[in-house]
């Protein structure tokens, strides 16, 4: 497996500096703006979407590659229609690649945010916990400079999200870091070392399948969820499995999880509809947002006091 952190040493620390302030490799485009897109009830927005990877000096010797993806115009430039986009961070689950989550991605960017993914040697973000806040150091520095496709593109707002492994990194990340306003943990739980009794004020969410490994999760992740102070909120997806969250699951995936019972474009469609209102809430301040959280008013998803 192709380790995703570059180390140099010696005489090579120089050059490394430069290299990590050069610009984004090749932007990708990957979706097209569409006006008749509304974003409403789960479905994606209308903005275009694009990405792009950048790289950042870190220990020194390391250099960490993190790809931006971003609301686009028809020509994959920065959508100004979007204004100031808040950042979604985004830590993938163990060993399994930032790039199965393109879906999650693609959604977040259309509907006007900007999302960020660190990447991990050997796809195992608990190593190295500190490249999303690196990453984050290193995107808004460049939007601030005016330099690349984020040229003034990133507001000052942002939520850090995980899946598997990833939401309990997530979890410690965004206790360690206060930038992070909300955590959204998918199909996971904080660590219990984690002190996230101690955030009062801050947003949390947690999100489960009610087919996560055959349902054995759902109740130690509303057990964890309990230690959360408030605001919080946790749901459980009606029919989703663990893997139904990344795309191309593995035979060896499959075999660790519970059987979905529902369409896997249904059941991300009714966690989209939660995230996008959480997301809403705290980062835009949307009171019809914050509304239907407080309703849940969410179909086929079991919400938890």
């Amino acid at each position: 497996m192709q380790a995703k952190t570059r180390r140099v040493g010696g005489w090579a620390v120089c050059s490394l500096v430069l290299a990590a302030c050069a610009g984004p490799g090749g932007t990708v485009v990957d979706l097209r703006p569409d006006a008749a897109r509304t974003g409403e009830d789960g479905a994606d927005g209308p903005h275009g979407v694009a990405h792009a990877t950048f790289s950042v000096q870190a220990r020194v010797t390391d250099v960490v590659d993190y790809e931006v993806a971003w609301p686009a115009n028809a020509s994959g430039g920065f959508d100004d229609a979007a204004g100031r986009c808040e950042v979604v961070a985004f830590i993938h689950g163990g060993l399994v690649a930032a790039d199965r989550y393109r879906w999650l991605v693609t959604h977040f960017a259309s509907r006007g945010y900007c999302v960020l993914s660190a990447e991990h040697d050997l796809d195992l973000a608990i190593f190295e916990s500190a490249n999303t806040s690196l990453a984050l150091d290193d995107a808004l520095a460049r939007s601030e400079a005016g330099r690349g496709p984020l040229a003034g593109a990133l507001g000052a707002r942002a939520a850090v999200m995980g899946h598997s492994l990833g939401g309990t990194v997530a979890a410690f990340r965004w206790v360690a870091d206060a930038r992070f306003e909300g955590v959204a943990i998918l199909a996971s739980w904080a660590a219990q070392a984690t002190p996230v009794e101690d955030q009062a004020g801050r947003p949390s969410l947690s999100l489960i399948g009610s087919q996560d490994r055959g349902g054995e999760a759902t109740q130690e992740a509303f057990e964890r969820y309990a230690r959360f102070a408030q605001p919080r909120w946790f749901g459980v997806v009606d029919g989703m499995n663990h893997y139904d969250w990344a795309d191309d699951p593995s035979d060896a995936n499959l075999l660790s999880d519970g059987v979905p019972t529902r369409p896997r474009a249904d059941s991300r469609r009714s966690a989209s509809r939660v995230l996008d209102a959480w997301l809403d809430a705290w980062l835009r301040d949307d009171v019809v947002a914050r509304a239907a959280l407080e309703a849940h008013n969410f179909e086929h998803v079991l919400q938890a006091p």
